[in-house]
């Protein structure tokens, strides 16, 4: 079964409506493809959000508003060259004192790297440290059971260095941000290093021959195809030789993986590597 036509049926699989023969199929092309595992689960996840709206009644005179308005910024556009973000810094101001309200930050040092910008957001559910996607970059969940240093570094530049205290639950989040792919090294407590990798979202066309680590490997990979790595692994330093030309992101990844031992999955979003 064929990508496009996968794509139509995820309606009618996610509303259980779909015929049996055809949820096998559908169901078998998921489990092989990268691609529309991604595609499906953010068809869930905005089917979700768009349920859970309320049902709102537009005001009578919506029409008339939009127009004033936009003859407002029309006029305010030809007042001045430059921009004005007076009211988005105000707006930015008044959203996050909604946010803080009975919520707890974690303390952090605003620092970027290469193309990385790191910073807290809100406490999540407890757990193990995990990495999940949301709004389209990825969220380091934090949740110890005593006293955790937690760090980040990209390129070897510190962008976190925290202590998150028994019982708290905090987040870190990982914004896109430079013209390349980003790799950064998250480390929790003793645990041996997350690295992930962010794609800068400026290339989806593939990848071509790579030669060097299993790390810059995947780096190339995440950003030839777009994808967000979570690689459980570890560095040897060992160059390897691959030539990814015409492969889709499934074959490059079983071709960069073989003999090295591990696994790649899709989960939560994000492509993981063990």
């Amino acid at each position: 079964m064929h990508c496009h036509k996968v794509h139509d049926l995820f309606s009618e699989l996610h509303e259980a409506t779909i015929a049996p023969s055809l949820r096998q199929a559908v169901e078998a092309h998921l489990k092989d493809c990268l691609d529309c595992q991604a595609d499906y689960e953010g068809f869930v996840s905005l089917y979700g959000a768009l349920a859970a709206l309320p049902i709102v009644e537009a005001p009578g005179d919506l029409s008339e508003r939009i127009s004033r308005r936009l003859d407002l910024e029309t006029w305010e556009a030809k007042q001045s060259s430059r921009p004005q973000i007076g009211w988005l810094r105000v707006a930015l101001a008044s959203v996050a004192a909604t946010v803080v309200i009975g919520t707890v930050y974690v303390s952090f040092t605003s620092l970027a790297g290469d193309g990385i910008t790191a910073g807290p957001g809100i406490p999540l559910s407890s757990g193990e440290p995990q990495i999940l996607m949301r709004d389209g970059n990825p969220v380091l969940e934090v949740s110890p059971s005593s006293q955790t240093r937690v760090q980040i570094f990209e390129n070897d530049k510190p962008l976190v260095d925290d202590r998150v205290s028994a019982g708290r639950k905090a987040e870190y989040l990982l914004n896109r941000k430079g013209d390349r792919a980003a790799v950064v090294w998250v480390r929790v407590g003793e645990r041996e290093p997350i690295v992930v990798i962010v794609p800068s979202g400026k290339s989806s066309s593939g990848a071509g021959a790579f030669e060097g680590t299993l790390v810059r490997g995947l780096e190339a990979l995440s950003e030839g195809f777009g994808f967000v790595f979570v690689a459980y692994v570890r560095e040897s330093g060992e160059v390897i030789q691959r030539d990814f030309t015409g492969l889709d992101v499934n074959d490059s990844l079983r071709l960069l993986l073989n003999d090295t031992g591990y696994r790649f999955t899709s989960k939560n979003g994000v492509v993981e590597i063990r």
